[in-house]
C-alpha cells in the first residue's frame, strides 16, 4: 500500500506543479500586456493633443482681422496700389506649431504601429530640426516612453551558454613537438682480456 500512495502524492505533486506553470506564464504575459497597452494609451492621447481640435480652428477664424497700411518709400518696387494682408508674428508662429506637431504626429503614428525604432529616429530628426521647439519636454517624455515600452517588449535575455573548455590551441602542438626521450643503451661489461 505504501508503494501505491507514494506513486499516488507523485502523480498529484506533478499534476499540480503542471496545472500552475501555464497560469505563471499567463499572468506574466498579462503583466507585459497591461503595460504595453498603457504605454500605447500614452502615445494615443499624446497624437490626440498634437491633432488640431475643431474648438481651435473655429477659434482662429472668428479672430481673423483686416490691416490697412499706407506704404511708404521703403516698402520696395512693389505695385503700391495692390491689397495684401498684414501677417503677425502669432500668426506665423502658429503655422510653425502646426507643421512641429503634423511631424510629431508621424513619429506617433510609427509607436503605435509598433515600429519603436522608426518612431525614435523621427523623434531625433525632429529635435534636430526644431532645437527650440516649445514640444521638446513632450518628446522627452516620448523618449522615456518608446525605452519603457522597448524594455516590456524585449524577449528575456537568455543565459549565454558557456563554451567547453578546450585546452588552449598552443598547448597541444607544444606537446606534440617534445621529443621522446630515447632509452639509454646498457652499458655493457668491460672485456676481461683487458686484465
Amino acid at each position: 500500500m505504501t508503494e501505491l500512495e507514494n506513486l499516488m502524492k507523485k502523480i498529484l505533486i506533478v499534476a499540480a506543479l503542471a496545472a500552475f506553470s501555464p497560469s505563471c506564464a499567463f499572468a506574466e504575459e498579462a503583466k507585459v500586456s497591461k503595460a504595453v497597452e498603457s504605454i500605447k494609451t500614452w502615445f494615443t492621447h499624446w497624437g490626440q493633443a498634437l491633432k488640431r481640435s475643431a474648438v481651435e480652428s473655429r477659434y482662429r477664424k472668428v479672430r481673423t482681422t483686416s490691416v490697412a497700411a499706407v506704404r511708404g518709400a521703403g516698402q520696395g518696387d512693389e505695385d503700391p496700389s495692390l491689397p495684401y494682408w498684414k501677417g503677425t508674428w502669432s500668426e506665423k508662429l502658429e503655422k510653425e506649431r502646426i507643421a512641429e506637431r503634423k511631424e510629431l504626429e508621424g513619429a506617433v503614428e510609427l509607436a503605435l504601429a509598433g515600429d519603436l525604432d522608426g518612431a525614435w529616429a523621427k523623434l531625433d530628426a525632429f529635435e534636430k530640426s526644431h532645437p527650440k521647439s516649445s514640444l521638446l519636454a513632450d518628446i522627452q517624455e516620448a523618449r522615456a516612453q518608446l525605452a519603457a515600452m522597448k524594455k516590456e517588449l524585449a524577449p528575456a535575455a537568455p543565459e549565454e551558454a558557456k563554451p567547453a573548455e578546450t585546452p588552449p590551441a598552443e598547448a597541444a602542438p607544444a606537446e606534440a613537438a617534445k621529443p621522446e626521450p630515447v632509452p639509454e643503451a646498457p652499458k655493457e661489461a668491460a672485456p676481461a682480456a683487458a686484465e
